[in-house]
């Protein structure tokens, strides 16, 4: 067996271990280089995060508007907020412990007074933060590589189509950078234990923790990752156990005082532990199931290994498998590991359980601080010589490519996945291509898998260290294309939920006005009414206070509202609305108040005090089509006089397939029912009517004294998808109401 070249001490440092002597599967790299020579390397390091961020601003602008919903709209609040007052409120409100570093970053964007320069500004920040993400994997890669290598790992950190995110209003914009810094930060505590590196390690976890929550788990990472690193470190006779878990004595005792302290601070308030969490409690006060828990972390590893091309996380298994086998040469390379392998678990299982329970979906977003470590890995593997041997390399390959086989595509391949898991977002095209042919489409994923793994085993060396790293880039570049243009399109449908220009409310009353919106007033069934108030607070900086009459949930903190039956007050618990001077709501909400602008059905009323409604239109489209039920209710009338309501029933814009429907109409009194929801008390007029394709009706009705309701059902109902139309809805007949009363 030959013995391979030891370690020169100029080569290592004096840290290092300066002779070692094993199989030659793990060549001596030289990786001390000139001082000039690596101070251009850090200049190149700079141009490249420069040109990142130009191009990331570049594509970022091609986003419209913010498109991940409700969470863009928490963050712009907060960083709105924070700009304001200095404080981190959600619609005016405390809403617990969500992110204060990310909105705290893209806060100065809020200075500004026009909305489109605060987003444009706001996107600009996020790709400079993301981008830096660059800098630590350099640094981090130059302790175990060659500079060009190092410049290789930056390089196709910033290549990931996780970089998109910077035109988002996301913390992974933050998050992705801090969670690298906080793993560097670690490993570099455990090659060298001093007391600086240790506490260094433990204040990026905690930026990384402000940043996002998730980022708690980087503690547990520290604990975990020093216990592989001293296991390590004995395979390689680095030293005695005793020794070596003394070195990080002050890392481990500090982390274990904070968790007492944190322990002791929850008793002593009562509280319980899940309560630091904030709004995120929730996530601990939910059972979960093991198996469950188990498939899904099984799951998100398959992707993980799908989104970086399988290539790094065999690497990285290569590596891990060396230095359990035969041990790795220096303390740079096992902390490399042990972190790395620590926090790919860690972080799986935690997103996986998460996913379990809460979104049943894959949450690559949630991974994507692991990616530039796998990149890491990579290049550390390249610059080792690629070392190869045959039971650990076979294993690593073919395991990363198998992974890719136990994704149910079947499930998960669908556009509900483009905020999440960008890995998926050219499988949906290809499987609309394939025309949802999902087996086929999962023999393409898996054979590609394996092709990535057979050219990990057996390209040769000096083809493989240029081929590996290009396969890597373009498939990192093809994804970004797929992703960028699926999102662009998308942000552009979205936006056009607001016609015209979106900061319209602002233009009418100002910025510095406030305009209460009184959310639910549309039927849920058919309106998208949640996702204009989401563009419309954003856009809008006059939009103060959002008030749910109950109907639907619009997410986030918000004032319950409701309609007094007897008189049409809109009444609130909350001082504000009764003070409002501006007021917003659909068109299917009437208000006794100046309509100062209608656009896209949602109408800006400039309002006296009380706040009060004259009617409300429940069950029917924007384009006047109901189903099988509808409602108008009436609160109240000129002189509180009755009169005549009329309404019209009309199939004629339906010329398909013939479907007869029985028509009933019935008004009397209005009354809260049980459930709180109108209802009549008795009907005081009734008129019934078969409705057929290209025929209408008008029925004039009298009415009782305000309040009253009109109902109408309509059975059956037909849906045009059934006679080949694109309209999925199930359809009644096309309704409008009119009232007189009389003179």
């Amino acid at each position: 067996m030959q013995a391979e070249r030891g370690y020169a001490p100029a080569e290592l440092g004096e840290s290092r271990i300066p002779t070692v002597r094993r199989e030659a599967v793990w060549p001596a790299v030289a990786v001390e280089v000139s001082r000039a020579y690596a101070r251009r390397a850090v200049f190149v390091l700079a141009g490249l995060v420069v040109l990142a961020v130009a191009v990331r601003v570049f594509l970022a602008w091609r986003i419209e508007t913010p498109w991940i919903m409700v969470d863009e709209v928490i963050y712009s609040d907060l960083a709105k907020s924070f700009a304001d007052t200095g404080e981190f409120l959600i619609r005016g409100i405390p809403y617990g412990t969500i992110s204060i570093v990310y909105p705290a970053l893209i806060a100065p964007a809020w200075l500004t007074h026009s909305m489109d320069a605060t987003y444009g500004i706001a996107k600009t920040l996020n790709a400079v933060i993301m981008s830096l993400a660059a800098v630590p994997v350099y640094f981090w890669a130059r302790r175990l590589v060659s500079p060009p290598l190092s410049l290789l790992a930056a390089v196709l950190t910033l290549l990931l189509p996780a970089f998109v995110y910077a035109g988002t209003l996301m913390t992974e914009n933050a998050f992705l950078p801090a969670f690298v810094l906080a793993a560097f930060a670690t490993a570099l505590a455990l090659e060298r234990p001093t007391l600086w590196a240790q506490g260094f390690a433990l204040c990026a976890c905690a930026l990384a923790t402000g940043v996002r929550l998730q980022g708690v788990v980087l503690f547990a990472v520290i604990a975990l990752a020093t216990g592989v690193k001293v296991l390590l470190d004995i395979r390689a006779g680095a030293g005695r156990p005793a020794t070596l878990v003394r070195a990080y004595a002050p890392m481990l005792g500090t982390l274990t005082a904070l968790t007492l302290g944190y322990v002791a601070v929850k008793l002593a308030q009562g509280a319980s532990l899940s309560s630091g969490l904030g709004a995120y409690a929730v996530v601990t006060d939910r059972s979960y199931s093991l198996g469950e828990g188990a498939r899904w972390a099984l799951h998100h590893a398959a992707e993980l290994s799908l989104a970086v091309g399988v290539v790094p996380l065999a690497a990285l298994a290569v590596l891990a498998g060396l230095a359990l086998v035969r041990g790795l040469p220096g303390p740079a390379e096992r902390a490399f590991v042990a972190v790395s392998a620590s926090a790919l678990v860690l972080v799986v299982i935690q997103v996986g359980v998460y996913a379990s329970r809460f979104s049943l979906r894959i949450e690559e977003r949630n991974m994507i601080g692991l990616e530039p470590l796998l990149l890491i890995a990579l290049v550390v593997w390249l610059g080792r010589g690629l070392p190869r041997p045959r039971v650990i390399t076979a294993v690593a390959a073919a395991g990363s490519a198998a992974l890719l086989m136990i994704i149910p595509l079947n499930s998960l391949i669908n556009q509900a996945i483009l905020s999440d898991t960008f890995a998926f977002a050219p499988l949906v095209r290809l499987k609309e291509l394939l025309s949802g042919d999902v087996d086929e489409l999962r023999w393409i994923v898996v054979f590609g898998g394996f092709d990535a793994a057979l050219a990990f085993l057996f390209l040769p060396r000096r083809i493989a260290v240029i081929l590996l790293p290009l396969f890597v880039a373009a498939y990192f570049a093809f994804v970004t294309n797929v992703v960028q243009g699926q999102v662009a399109d998308y942000s552009s449908r979205v936006r056009g939920n607001v016609p015209g220009h979106a900061s319209w409310i602002d233009e009418r009353i100002g910025s510095d006005a406030d305009a209460a919106y009184l959310f639910g007033a549309a039927s849920p069934e058919f309106s998208n009414e949640a996702a204009v108030l989401w563009q419309l607070e954003f856009w809008n900086r006059s939009v103060d206070g959002i008030y749910d009459l109950g109907l639907a949930n619009p997410a986030g903190p918000e004032d319950r509202a409701s309609i007094d039956p007897a008189t049409g007050r809109v009444v609130s618990s909350s001082p504000e609305l009764a003070q409002a001077r501006y007021v917003i709501a659909d068109r299917a909400l009437a208000l006794a108040a100046r309509p100062l602008q209608t656009v896209g059905g949602v109408v800006l009323y400039a309002v006296r005090p009380p706040l009060r409604a004259t009617s409300a239109l429940e069950g029917v489209a924007p384009d006047s089509w109901m189903g099988s039920e509808a409602g108008y209710d009436r609160y109240v009338t000129r002189g509180g006089r009755p009169g005549t309501l009329t309404v019209s029933v009309s199939r004629d814009a339906w010329g398909g397939t013939d479907k007869p429907a029985r028509v009933v109409i019935e008004v009397g009194p209005l009354e809260p029912g049980p459930d709180g929801l109108p209802r009549i008390a008795r009907v005081t007029a009734r008129q019934t009517w078969t409705v057929h394709s290209l025929t209408s009706r008008t029925f004039y009705l009298p009415t009782p004294t305000p309040p009253f309701r009109a109902e109408i059902e309509i059975a059956p109902t037909f849906s045009p998808a059934d006679y080949g139309r694109p309209d999925t809805r199930q359809l009644g007949a096309q309704v409008a109401f009119q009232f007189a009363p009389i003179p």
